[in-house]
């Protein structure tokens, strides 16, 4: 993160200018509270105001309506926003990446990022930003020896821990990224026709549309028709450019201490047994070639999951499990309808084929399946990812060491899924007490044996005891849990899977289980104007993997404003290839201080005789 936020990358005070950024000091501007409190400036200062609804506006704005409405001279307008645009450069919101530093954002991100809805309030409020700029991948055998050859990969070679890093994540990314070409293959499926030429070119068109969802990259297509066009190799590299990016900045998170390597390199991890590699594959197989047909039959089976639920809830019932074959009926159909539970629980929304999947979110195959799918969607980097959250919750611990001890913070990850991401948790804080809760009784189940093999496995491979947690089935706009009761609040990529209205509910929420003084890290995909030569592709997810709330979210959902609105206070704002992470602070209540130690003014922690400081 080569701008203002270096979005979650530690840099060592000492090299800081050698890893090609710097860090800002002083503190980072926090967005107004709509609760109180003073503007930041006057109206001839840039600063905002306050609107009779409560909200704040920008100066341009109030000077319009203190003039009774009408219109201010379109000359004064346009000085107004020369100024502002003044103001922002020097404050380093419109700065523009060298050419030296991997190559400048394209003409009109500026205005592309101003434009777009879910980036407004951040723009607004003049409040810090992640900038994401790709690493260049070489295109030919000569920018291949210079790259060997460069700084950056001498460092990366000599030192074992950084080596190894690389390793493990190239390795698991060549092999999910060859996954996913299997798995957009296995899904297609194309009408017979008895015209052959008809035939080839909706099939070459089929191939073509797999073959874009497994690259997910940030290249533009001025192209009047490309449907039947192959992505190009420029495509993929930048899609690999992307990802070496997130790579080099969670490698550089572990190596300066913010949270610990992935537990799962170990070499005696189930990922690298071939009986487990197989069978995960071949549910995966079986999986891919039914979301394929769910995907073209359309609309009918965007609901399939409906009749499913009508089926299991006669079967509770009469206290009958009905199968087609018995014989050859997956075991998991029986556990489908112990699980289940009352229908009522379940909201309408709730009730879809999310992704086309098999049972959407309600049947233990689909909960087996889950990891590995959405790993070989994201070609392997969806845990360093969500690993980019690991950054506020490093710093909400370490700067309250010697004050609260790691047993006394409370941690809740609402919709944990099949808790996956939990397990880095424990594996970081391993005396924190922490809950896992879902609305899936099967995704729970799933998360239960996940952090069950993790602890077997920690204790069996590094001797360390590691404090189970605790699982809640409950929605996440409704938890059970009394005002105050946690410091720190997680949800991974949910925002996008409900509707806006839930949206508002779930943030409220978040703030009443939440202590003053404690903090929300939402990581979910990225939105429009978060990386603009990416837009297209979020625009086009929703279609291709049936993402009903989806495209609300990305084109108008501005989460920072919601999350302000509620009456918490933004930290950070962080971009990880195809998702981000934002961080917000419950402030605490009328003369009451959260836990700090004793230098956090100085946020500067000691590693190894080094210093390090987190942005």
């Amino acid at each position: 993160g080569r701008g203002s936020v270096a979005g979650g990358l530690l840099i060592g005070s000492q090299i800081g200018a050698h890893n090609g950024g710097l860090l800002r000091t002083g503190n980072v501007p926090r967005c107004p509270n709509p609760g109180g409190g003073d503007g930041r400036g006057s109206a001839e200062q840039g600063g905002l105001s306050r609107h009779p609804s409560g909200r704040r506006l920008p100066a341009l704005a109030l000077r319009m309506s203190r003039e009774g409405g009408g219109e201010v001279v379109e000359e004064e307008v346009r000085e107004q926003v020369r100024l502002r645009r003044e103001t922002l450069k020097r404050t380093g919101m419109m700065q523009t990446v060298s050419t030296t530093d991997r190559g400048a954002y394209a003409p009109g991100f500026v205005e592309e990022w101003n434009a777009s809805t879910p980036q407004r309030y951040i723009y607004e409020n003049k409040l810090p930003r992640d900038r994401w700029v790709p690493l260049p991948v070489p295109a030919s055998f000569g920018e291949l020896g210079q790259l060997l050859q460069s700084d950056a990969v001498r460092d990366v070679l000599q030192d074992s821990q950084r080596r190894n890093y690389w390793i493990y994540a190239s390795g698991r990314t060549l092999f999910f990224f060859l996954s996913s070409f299997a798995n957009a293959l296995l899904q297609i499926r194309v009408a017979p026709t008895p015209n052959p030429i008809e035939y080839g070119k909706a099939y070459r068109k089929e191939v073509a549309a797999a073959l874009k969802r497994v690259a997910m990259s940030g290249s533009r297509r001025n192209v009047v028709d490309s449907s039947t066009r192959i992505p190009s190799a420029e495509r993929v590299r930048k899609l690999f450019g992307s990802i070496f990016e997130l790579y080099r900045r969670d490698c550089q998170n572990v190596f300066y201490g913010v949270y610990r390597s992935p537990y799962d390199a170990s070499l005696r991890h189930r990922q690298f047994n071939l009986t487990h590699v197989q069978l995960q594959f071949e549910r995966t197989r079986r999986h891919s070639v039914e979301t394929g047909v769910r995907r073209a039959r359309g609309k009918k089976g965007m609901f399939e999951v409906r009749d499913v639920l009508e089926k299991r809830g006669a079967g509770q019932a009469s206290g009958v499990v009905v199968v087609e074959d018995p014989f050859e009926e997956d075991e998991d159909a029986f556990n489908d309808y112990f699980l289940l539970g009352d229908l009522s629980i379940y909201p309408q929304y709730y009730l879809q084929n999310f992704h086309w999947q098999t049972d959407g979110w309600l049947s233990t195959s689909s909960a087996k399946t889950y990891e590995y799918t959405t790993e070989t969607l994201f070609s392997g980097v969806q845990d360093a990812m969500q690993r980019a959250g690991f950054v506020s919750v490093s710093e909400f611990v370490s700067l309250r060491r010697g004050v609260v001890p790691e047993k006394d913070i409370r941690l809740l990850e609402v919709a944990c899924g099949t808790g996956r991401l939990h397990t880095f948790i424990k594996d970081n804080w391993p005396e924190m007490q922490t809950i896992a809760s879902d609305l899936s009784p099967y995704y729970l189940q799933e998360a239960q044996e996940n952090l069950k093999y993790y602890i077997e496995f920690a204790e069996k491979t590094t001797g360390r005891v590691i404090e189970p947690p605790e699982f809640v089935q409950c929605r996440a706009e409704s938890t059970p849990f009394v005002n105050q009761t946690f410091d720190i609040v997680t949800c991974t990529y949910l925002f996008h899977e409900i509707p806006p209205p839930i949206r508002h509910q779930v943030a409220t929420e978040m703030l009443r289980i939440l202590k003053p003084g404690g903090i929300a890290v939402v990581t979910d995909s990225f939105q429009k104007g978060d990386t603009p030569d990416k837009d297209h592709v979020g625009a086009l997810f929703p279609a291709n993997y049936h993402e009903p709330f989806y495209l609300n979210y990305f084109e108008e959902t501005d989460l920072v404003d919601m999350f302000c609105s509620k009456g918490f206070v933004f930290k950070r704002h962080q971009i990880a290839h195809l998702s981000k992470v934002l961080t917000f602070e419950k402030p605490a209540e009328d003369g009451e201080e959260p836990p700090q130690r004793p230098d956090e003014a100085s946020t500067t922690l000691r590693r190894g005789g080094g210093q390090w400081a987190i942005v």
